[in-house]
């Protein structure tokens, strides 16, 4: 038999309601693979909104949608540059392809590392080993 958590520890819900509802809110803002594709990309460090272009091969303006929500959400940080905006995680985890969203409770940690771009390299073409 499954016990549910809050079964088991009725205080559970009822100490911790904003820190669940905080989860939840970033939970749906991941639920959409758009996003989750570019914070996996970020994972390797920051990058310009014309490389995620570039790489996503998506328009400009949805990736700056996506970007733009998930800094309001505190996923990740911008930096501009002249006209060209950079994107970093908020808080970067120590390997590559994962992901770690920290909460009023503890931390939502993803791991990534199983999505792969349509020519199998994730990597900016400055990073591959077949980088001409």
């Amino acid at each position: 038999m499954v016990t549910h958590t809050t079964e088991r520890h009725p205080q559970l819900w009822h100490d911790n309601a904003a820190g669940i509802a905080a989860a939840v809110q970033t939970l749906a803002l991941l639920a959409d693979a758009t996003r989750l594709r570019l914070l996996y990309l970020l994972t390797d460090g920051e990058r310009g909104v014309s490389d995620l272009e570039r790489i996503t091969g998506l328009p400009q303006p949805t990736v700056s949608h996506h970007l733009g929500l998930l800094r309001r959400a505190r996923l990740v940080q911008a930096r501009r540059e002249g006209r060209q905006v950079f994107y970093r995680l908020t808080h970067p985890a120590a390997v590559p392809g994962v992901l770690s969203v920290p909460t009023d409770g503890g931390a939502i940690t993803l791991t990534l590392g199983a999505m792969t771009e349509a020519g199998g390299d994730r990597r900016a073409p400055e990073h591959r080993a077949d980088a001409a």
